[in-house]
């Protein structure tokens, strides 16, 4: 979920490059990484993951590794930003989250399979810890799209 630079509504607001130091403060559970998140806003959650602090959950590979099917010149672009892979998505999540963390995958797979769902929209922004006047903001963002 993004909401670019509007105030902070919810109890959290924004989380974005914000995960790891939310996660360490206990006031959110589960985070979730595209295979396009850049590396050098990672390192810090990296760290995390290498000292055990945070467990994390990869999914995705096959179906972005489908991207680098297309036509030459969109896949010269993606890899231009994605660098060599891996190409997954990442669900991170601290000791006793594992349940949310999965259930996230599960209504991450695949999105466009499902069409639109407020109802999945809203269960993944609860799981993300964004605020219930966050998830209203982003679902009615998205309606207006």
């Amino acid at each position: 979920m993004s909401f670019g630079n509007r105030k902070k509504k919810g109890k959290i607001g924004p989380h974005e490059l914000r995960e790891a130091e939310l996660m360490l403060a206990g006031k959110k559970e589960v985070a979730y990484f595209s295979f396009d998140y850049p590396q050098e806003h990672f390192q810090t959650m990296k760290k995390c993951l290498e000292d055990g602090v945070f467990q994390s959950i990869k999914f995705g590979a096959e179906e972005n590794e489908n991207l680098l099917k297309l036509p030459p010149a969109v896949k010269n672009r993606i890899l231009s930003l994605l660098g060599d892979g891996p190409y997954e998505n990442i669900v991170v999540y601290v000791p006793g989250a594992k349940d949310k963390a999965l259930r996230l995958v599960e209504l991450m797979q695949p999105p466009w399979s499902r069409g639109y769902s407020e109802a999945v929209e809203r269960e993944i922004g609860e799981i993300l810890g964004y605020s219930e006047d966050d998830i209203n903001f982003y679902i009615e963002q998205h309606k207006r799209a």
